[in-house]
């Protein structure tokens, strides 16, 4: 009778996948807010549709032109420093966003702080 092969799984790399998906799941969920409440947004500031839907845009343009660099840096300095450049990016994009009062401040929240600095972090 033989003996079966250790487990790769330990409690430690349970928690890292954990932590890993929550944090993927706010950092992608984060610009989504803006699509939801699109009506909204625009209503509030007297907008047409386009403007808040062009920020949501923006993240994603944003965040492939930002993974690039991000995956550059991640291989030089490493993975850890480059998500918590970019984790701390979302939330300060999220920050500047609910205080906007003009089209380029949403427009700087989502393309350069959701996008650029921080979901492009995440695709790193």
């Amino acid at each position: 009778m033989t003996q079966p092969a250790p487990s790769i799984e330990s409690p430690l790399g349970w928690r890292i996948a954990t932590v890993s998906m929550l944090l993927m799941a706010i950092a992608f969920g984060g610009p989504y807010i803006t699509v939801v409440a699109l009506k909204s947004i625009a209503a509030e500031f007297d907008w047409p549709r386009s403007v808040p839907s062009f920020a949501s845009a923006a993240t994603y343009f944003g965040a492939g032109i930002g993974g690039i660099a991000m995956g550059w840096f991640a291989d030089r300095i490493g993975v850890h420093w480059i998500v918590l450049v970019g984790a701390t990016m979302i939330g300060l994009g999220a920050i500047v966003a609910s205080y906007a009062e003009g089209m380029a401040q949403l427009y700087f929240a989502h393309g350069v702080l959701f996008g650029l600095l921080g979901n492009a972090t995440t695709f790193a």
